[in-house]
């Protein structure tokens, strides 16, 4: 009886040992291969135009977050010196927005303040256009209230608690504040990389109330928050910063705090002024990468975009942006 049981388990073990090397052999191992390949030819490093690619005659579209293309603009006039017979067009838009359009084939590449998620993936896969994402810098996503208000710390969990609730009173939130007004919450667009990227670092996967007032354009935002004490809103340090967004003396930036530090961190000093330190090393909370995200094989009008966006002088003037670089 024992040897009638034991060579019966000796030859499943065999099939099952021949399974397993097949299956590493034709998935995991092939796609191993196929992730460190990418790895090395999209790695932040490496300058992409010295590879050799196609080129193209179309031209360069480039649409998405004000974030990154404002610093293009305030450089197109080196671009262009440095290529002459490319003809571009860059124009600002919702990350969301960009992405479907950069999978549409729409535009050439997407400037966005989120990774495409997987339905955005399995998409463009499905139409040959797997996407590829771009490091370019580090931006912080900042609360601000209007400069009335008591209140200097959020933590995660209270700012979760103020955009879940349908109606929440300050006093209710925090000991910081006595009033009993209903706090007005406000935010960008459904659309926007910076909303997707609260619900996934602030709200993780909790619905947002519906009585959230969604603003398209963020200088609309601060204005709203900075003409009502019990407002609250958000949106990415970089455009916060922006010399052109009006109103930014009439909020206040919040420290943001965490299970790990209550007292919370900002990435700003007390003048207001970026601390790249606490944005590159991740004490603060609430920091993320922007991208530029192409979708199929690069061609040379890509490479040389998204080199220009990643060389020393783009970088070193990032801090000036409110943006820390990558290099």
């Amino acid at each position: 009886k024992s040897g009638i049981g034991f060579f019966p388990f000796l030859l499943f073990m065999i099939v099952l040992g021949a399974m397993s090397i097949f299956i590493y052999n034709s998935f995991f191992n092939r796609h191993a291969t196929s992730v460190t390949s990418l790895v090395k030819e999209y790695r932040s490093d490496r300058k992409l135009s010295s590879v050799q690619r196609p080129a193209i005659s179309s031209g360069l579209k480039v649409q998405g977050t004000r974030s990154l293309l404002m610093i293009f603009d305030a450089n197109e006039q080196d671009f262009i010196n440095q290529n002459p017979k490319i003809q571009y067009e860059v124009t600002g838009e919702d990350s969301g927005i960009a992405i479907d359009n950069l999978i549409d084939g729409e535009i050439s590449l997407a400037a966005v303040s989120r990774i495409p998620n997987l339905d955005e993936r399995r998409e463009a896969a499905e139409k040959n256009k797997a996407l590829a994402d771009h490091r370019i810098a580090l931006d912080s996503v900042v609360f601000f209230v209007n400069q009335a208000n008591p209140i200097e710390t959020l933590t995660t969990d209270e700012l979760k608690e103020v955009y879940a609730k349908d109606l929440i009173t300050w006093n209710a939130l925090t000991v910081q504040s006595r009033s009993a007004e209903k706090i007005a919450r406000f935010s960008l667009s459904k659309q926007s990389g910076t909303f997707n990227f609260f619900k996934d670092r602030i709200m993780f996967g909790e619905k947002v109330t519906e009585s959230v007032i969604h603003i398209y354009k963020p200088d609309q935002l601060l204005e709203m928050v900075s003409s009502n004490p019990n407002a609250i809103g958000f949106c990415s340090l970089s455009v916060f910063m922006n010399k052109e967004i009006a109103n930014r003396a009439k909020v206040k930036i919040l420290r943001i705090g965490s299970i790990f530090d209550d007292n919370g961190t900002k990435p700003v000093d007390s003048m207001g002024r970026l601390d790249a330190q606490t944005v590159r090393t991740g004490e603060y909370p609430l920091t993320r990468y922007l991208y530029l995200i192409s979708a199929g094989e690069l061609n040379n009008n890509q490479a040389k975009f998204i080199d220009f966006m990643r060389s020393p002088a783009i970088q070193d003037q990032l801090t000036n942006y409110g943006l820390v670089g990558i290099q």
